[in-house]
């Protein structure tokens, strides 16, 4: 795998979802909790709303060989007339969707933020046509320009008083840079559309599609029946209390896509070179993930208190199952990747299927309750889901469980192993200390114990980092 498209796609995915993260926490501080509830409630319907602009084009393109203008720019047309229909669908019964959701005042938010879902239909081909070629360098400048860009407009506008209006302004502002930096220099010169032989990236497509729908009715459904049951104050919460680990995901699992999808790919006419690039891949991203995601667990209360302050009061309760989520999460990311790479979306579309049926039934029996019950059991059904699809995932490529736990098992315990120890110390010597104070010691604390864990559990990834580490140290000093 070409090392520089991986660090390109890494800059890409994670400068702009890092930038917009600290964007979020001033905000968070500035905006009230009713305002930040309207405008995730309005996002989460127009984020579903775009699974069917886009329809799964996208990776349909990466993953096909031979992609002619012309099949490029019927896919291209077709994108921008479904985002079309469905936005002027928004317009229309905006009313009648702020009445279900139970948000009043959500028809403008509503209807502003569905503009970047045709805005964005003109973006799906050329970014696909980018990832195709690896050209992740220029991806990452124009996600980086339009997250600036993008930040400053929604911080301005809530300084001056804009309210809600500033998270729209800056979910706006992002989106026409990120089509303009797609567009210029043209990477798609349109010409006649094509519609022979896109049969098989209409077949592709539309299993890669489901997968997506049935994905975000497990994932996101939430945030549309939170608000619902429990009002847009407890959505604000659940979003501050998700949106770190979420981040978190979208960085890792990101760049993963991107460069793991058309890499395995090419791979899929020799079996066992793919499943070590998949088993390589699977240990690169455990070392970061495990550590990444329960450490958040671990210092939830910290982070809550530092980066959301009084408003984020109990959101500690949702980031802790959230950032475990995270955690199997990026495990289970690995494998649906693995089986899109062999072609083999419908086997992704089934375990959906599975996911989205159990969330349904949960979030109905649990409407009654606490929006705590309800996120922790909603983790717990996700994490069954997830190991019932990597072990009939294993089955269906001939994937080793006994090498994929070889490969991340370590990972995971050495980070547990973290995470009990920061809430021991925090539990008996230090549980009425300032979460400024308690993060700059049981930050150093997780990290020590979890090195010292792979000293015990892996000594050839201790080994690894501490080559890496003397390499540095002498180009440094060279």
């Amino acid at each position: 795998m070409n090392r520089s498209s991986v660090i390109w796609s890494a800059v890409r995915n994670w400068g702009p979802r890092f930038g917009t993260i600290v964007t979020f926490f001033v905000l968070a501080r500035i905006l009230d909790k009713t305002e930040i509830g309207m405008f995730a409630a309005a996002y989460a319907l127009v984020s579903l709303t775009e699974l069917f602009a886009d329809n799964g084009f996208g990776d349909a393109i990466v993953r096909t060989q031979n992609v002619t203008r012309g099949i490029a720019t019927s896919i291209l047309i077709l994108n921008f007339a479904l985002a079309l229909v469905i936005y002027a669908l928004l317009t229309v019964f905006s009313t009648e969707i702020g009445n279900l959701l139970g948000v009043s005042g959500i028809e403008p938010v509503l209807q502003l933020v569905g503009l970047s879902l045709v805005l964005n239909s003109f973006g799906y081909v050329p970014q696909a046509l980018l990832r195709k070629e690896f050209q992740f360098k220029r991806l990452a400048f124009r996600s980086l320009a339009s997250t600036v860009i993008g930040a400053l407009t929604g911080l301005a506008m809530a300084f001056l008083g804009f309210g809600v209006y500033s998270m729209v302004g800056q979910l706006l502002a992002t989106t026409i840079i990120n089509v303009v930096f797609l567009w210029y220099p043209a990477v798609l010169r349109p010409a006649s559309p094509q519609f022979a032989g896109i049969g098989h990236i209409l077949h592709f497509a539309f299993g890669v599609f489901g997968s997506r729908v049935l994905n975000y009715a497990s994932l996101r459904m939430i945030e549309i029946v939170i608000p619902i049951f429990f009002g847009p104050a407890a959505l604000a919460l659940y979003i501050m209390g998700s949106r770190v680990p979420a981040v978190v995901a979208q960085m890792l699992t990101a760049v993963m896509v991107d460069v793991n999808l058309p890499h395995l790919s090419r791979l899929v006419d020799n079996p066992a070179q793919m499943k070590e690039a998949f088993y390589s891949s699977l240990r690169s991203l455990s070392m970061i993930s495990a550590p990444a995601f329960i450490s958040i667990a671990a210092l939830s209360p910290e982070i809550a208190r530092i980066c959301f302050g009084s408003n984020g009061f109990g959101s500690e309760l949702i980031m802790f199952p959230a950032a475990i989520l995270g955690a199997a999460q990026s495990i289970g990311y690995s494998n649906e990747v693995m089986l899109n790479a062999w072609g083999l979306p419908r086997i992704v579309l089934r375990m959906q299927v599975c996911a989205a049926v159990l969330i349904a039934i949960i979030l109905t029996v649990l409407q009654h309750s606490s929006v705590f019950t309800l996120v922790a059991v909603y983790v717990c059904c996700h994490i069954l889901v997830i190991s019932i699809g990597i072990l009939y995932g294993s089955r269906k490529t001939h994937v080793s469980l006994k090498t994929m736990f070889a490969k991340c098992g370590a990972f995971f315990l050495a980070s547990f192993a973290g995470l009990a120890a920061v809430y021991l110390v925090r539990a008996y010597a230090m549980p009425a200390s300032p979460a400024l104070l308690r993060a700059i010691i049981l930050a150093p604390l997780f990290v020590i114990v979890y090195v010292a864990g792979i000293g015990v559990l892996d000594r050839d990834a201790l080994r690894s980092w501490l080559n890496k580490a003397r390499k540095i140290r002498a180009w440094k000093q060279a």
